[in-house]
């Protein structure tokens, strides 16, 4: 999926915000590169209305079935590598030790370099 180079900054509870006058916060650069890579990751297919294929298929490969971290890592390479700003995944960590079972949270984190040649970390 094409990202542009300016997204809405999204906040802790993964919500836009605003500024002291009332302005929505927008991600530039190198943070908006990293906000856009979690939001593919984050990103289930089906979920787009205007481009229903678009996404990753946690629902069909992942939910109700015990995690495997190959598998997940790979979707999450995947995706952060069609993110534009990003020139190399260099590591995809799925921590499955630390699966949440009762809110089906999976955590890790993804590594990647920008265009830049910004090194970047992405919990998620």
């Amino acid at each position: 999926m094409s990202h542009t180079n300016y997204s809405f900054m999204l906040n802790d509870q993964w919500d836009i915000s605003c500024n002291g006058a009332g302005q929505i916060n927008i991600a530039t650069g190198d943070y908006c590169v990293a906000q856009n890579v979690a939001n593919e990751i984050r990103c289930f297919e089906g979920d787009l209305v205007f481009d229903t294929e678009h996404g990753i298929p946690w629902f069909d490969v992942q939910l109700a079935k015990p995690i495997i971290a190959v598998l997940a890592s790979t979707y999450m390479r995947d995706a952060a590598s069609q993110v534009d700003g990003v020139e190399q995944v260099t590591a995809v960590d799925v921590n499955t030790a630390n699966f949440d079972h009762t809110t089906k949270q999976l955590s890790g984190s993804i590594e990647f370099t920008t265009t830049t040649q910004t090194p970047i970390i992405v919990e998620l």
